[in-house]
C-alpha cells in the first residue's frame, strides 16, 4: 500500500551559492597569506619561488570543493509519508534512507546571522534511529513549516507506551505486572 506523499524537497540553491562563495573566500584569504610569506621569506632567504605551484593546487582544489558540494547538495532530496521520512542522496550511487516518523523524539530548527540574509534554515532531527540518530535538514527554504509538518506527522504514529511494550495495543492484559 502507497503512503500519501506529505511533500517534497530539497536544499535550497542559495546553500550552493553561500558555501562556493565561502569556500572561494578562503582560497583568497589563503593567497593572500601566500603572498604575505613570499615577500617575508624572499627578504630573508634567497630560494625558488615555489609559492605559485602551491597557490595553482590550492585552487584546483577549491574548485573541486566547490563541485563536490554542488553535486552533493543538488542531489539530496527529502521525501515526507504518512508514515515514514526519505532522504534520497548520491550522483553515481543513490542512496536512500529511510526513518519511520514514530522514531522522531525531538525536531528543532535554527537559523544562522548568514542563513537570515539568506531566507533559508536548519531542521536538526533527534531519533531513536540507530544508524543516523540525528539527521539534520541544511540550507531549506521555509523550515519552519517544515518543522511544522514533521511535528504533525511525526506525532501521529507514535506508539503508547504498552503498545511498544506488548505489541499491540489490544493485548494489554498480558503484560507483566498487570493482574486481574
Amino acid at each position: 500500500m502507497d503512503q500519501e506523499q506529505i511533500f517534497s524537497i530539497k536544499p535550497s540553491t542559495k546553500l550552493i551559492t553561500f558555501k562556493a562563495i565561502k569556500n572561494i573566500g578562503l582560497f583568497i584569504l589563503f593567497t593572500i597569506v601566500l603572498l604575505i610569506l613570499r615577500n617575508l621569506i624572499s627578504k630573508v632567504f634567497a630560494m625558488p619561488n615555489i609559492f605559485g605551484p602551491i597557490a595553482t593546487i590550492a585552487f584546483i582544489i577549491t574548485i573541486f570543493i566547490v563541485i563536490k558540494d554542488y553535486i552533493k547538495i543538488s542531489t539530496t532530496y527529502y521525501t515526507l509519508y504518512e508514515k515514514s521520512f526519505v532522504v534520497q542522496t548520491g550522483f553515481f550511487t543513490v542512496k536512500r534512507e529511510n526513518l519511520e516518523n514514530y522514531r522522531i523524539v525531538d525536531i528543532s530548527s535554527s537559523q544562522s546571522f548568514l542563513y537570515r540574509m539568506l531566507g533559508i534554515g536548519t531542521v536538526t532531527l533527534h531519533t531513536i534511529d540507530r544508524s543516523d540518530p540525528t539527521l539534520i535538514l541544511d540550507g531549506i527554504d521555509n523550515y519552519i513549516e517544515i518543522e511544522k509538518k514533521f511535528k504533525e506527522y511525526s506525532a501521529k504514529k507514535r506508539p503508547t507506551v504498552i503498545e511498544a511494550y506488548t505489541g499491540d495495543a489490544g493485548d494489554i492484559d498480558h503484560a507483566p505486572g498487570i493482574s486481574d
